[in-house]
């Protein structure tokens, strides 16, 4: 018979999955950082409080909207779904690192933002890959607390909130990981029904 397959219509709709989720997964990454800089250049910039350090606030919200940009742009191949995952999410980690400590008032915030970004990276990659993004979220929390208190500053958050914020991100990372991961197999396993499906017609 003429025609595409059940199976192959079914295997392009599966592999084109990634690709969809790297662009929605970028682009939420341009809206927060449009939110950012939105807030940090317009009168509006009293909603995230007194910037303790302005021009790195201002540094960083442009730097992060423009890279955004450019990976939204350019980081939508599958064939390089780990380093383009990897990539922006360690970005993520370094502007929000650099925001909290920039921008105190506005800490917690940036760091809850940083949940849906460890959460939506786990279900793209590998486990350990997942945790170690996790980890490095956690541990750049920390270093950022650690850098308010030798510049002799009151740090805006407890260590009871840094661990609350480093065991979600861990906790988030390893369910994500399993949602996705049974997503991937209930994909396996349809593609494999459309394939039976696809001889009967044989």
């Amino acid at each position: 018979s003429s025609g595409v397959s059940p199976s192959a219509s079914l295997i392009d709709r599966i592999e084109s999955i990634p690709r969809r989720e790297l662009y929605f997964f970028a682009l939420y990454r341009v809206l927060i950082a449009s939110v950012i800089a939105a807030l940090l250049y317009s009168p509006l910039s009293m909603l995230v409080g007194e910037a303790h350090h302005p021009r790195l606030a201002y540094l960083v919200g442009a730097t992060y909207l423009v890279l955004s940009l450019l990976l939204l742009l350019v980081g939508r191949s599958e064939r390089w779904l780990l380093p383009i995952v990897v990539t922006g999410v360690l970005l993520d980690i370094v502007a929000a690192s650099l925001l909290a400590h920039a921008l105190p008032g506005a800490s917690a915030g940036i760091s809850m933002s940083l949940l849906f970004n460890i959460a939506a990276a786990a279900t793209l990659l590998p486990l350990s890959w997942g945790l170690v993004l996790a980890l490095a979220a956690s541990v750049a929390t920390a270093a950022e607390y650690l850098w308010k208190v030798l510049e002799g500053g009151d740090p805006t958050r407890t260590l009871a909130e840094l661990a609350m914020f480093a065991t979600s991100y861990l906790a988030l990372a390893f369910i994500s990981y399993q949602v996705g991961n049974r997503a991937r197999r209930n994909q396996q396993l349809a593609n494999q029904r459309g394939d039976e499906v696809a001889n009967l017609f044989q």
